[in-house]
């Protein structure tokens, strides 16, 4: 599509929605993430298809994948909390990345 378009794809950046949930109590954590897509998307099943959820560190490792993976830019959607995320980025994640 690219070629197609006559765009280097070298020039070509990309992005992924990280829907987050940092907790060192997994199973609280799924049980949120379950909840807030029950109630935004009708379907508390994809939560946990879609999600990273853990402590920060497993955060930051799977997180890390996804970097490695050839994403340059990642918006993080904090699915509770996202004061506490918030500062949680900053602190405990991004300087890892």
């Amino acid at each position: 599509m690219l070629a197609d378009a006559k765009r280097d794809p070298a020039t070509f950046h990309f992005a992924k929605r990280v829907y987050l949930a940092v907790d060192s109590d997994k199973a609280r954590a799924e049980r949120r993430i379950r909840e807030w897509f029950g109630k935004r998307y009708k379907n508390a099943d994809l939560g946990p298809k879609v999600s990273i959820w853990g402590g920060a560190a497993e955060c930051t490792e799977k997180i890390q994948e996804i970097v490695n993976g050839g994403a340059q830019q990642i918006v993080f959607n904090p699915l509770f909390d996202e004061m506490e995320h918030l500062d949680i980025c900053a602190k405990e994640i991004m300087p890892h990345l």
